[in-house]
């Protein structure tokens, strides 16, 4: 019998949804998903085609993967306790302030880019947190 990878990928995630405890999505290697909006968008950035393997799971919150001896082991989740961290500028081209909203990860080098005056990588998609930068002496951003 002869069984389609990417069924095969789907059916596994939908048994483990089913039947592992904590789990409460999946993302697979087709892009498949279990979720849509914000968990799909995180699911996607997570997903490494070469090393994230055919199955990616999502726990429960405070849950993680049993791992020997009631040992539990996690490389982080789609929640937010796990994926926000805080941001931190030094120099005098920053102004001291406390930015609320949401940043990128790839809005750092376009950022760290400006704040030395070189180009951004010419691989860079983020874009540049101009709120982040004291004004000059002209009283410019």
């Amino acid at each position: 019998m002869i069984v389609d990878p990417r069924a095969a990928r789907s059916m596994a995630g939908e048994a483990a949804l089913r039947l592992a405890p904590g789990v409460a999505a999946y993302y697979t290697a087709d892009r498949d998903c279990s979720r849509s909006g914000e968990w799909l968008r995180r699911f996607q950035n997570s997903f490494h085609a070469v090393r994230s393997g055919d199955l990616m799971l999502a726990y429960e919150p405070n849950a993680v993967e049993e791992y020997g001896a009631g040992r539990g082991i996690s490389y982080g989740s789609l929640y937010n306790y796990d994926v926000q961290t805080p941001l931190l500028f030094y120099g005098s081209q920053f102004h001291a302030r406390t930015v609320e909203r949401p940043v990128e990860p790839i809005d750092i080098a376009p950022t760290l880019a400006r704040a030395i005056r070189v180009a951004a990588p010419s691989s860079s998609t983020g874009r540049v947190l101009g709120d982040v930068f004291a004004p000059d002496k002209k009283g410019e951003k």
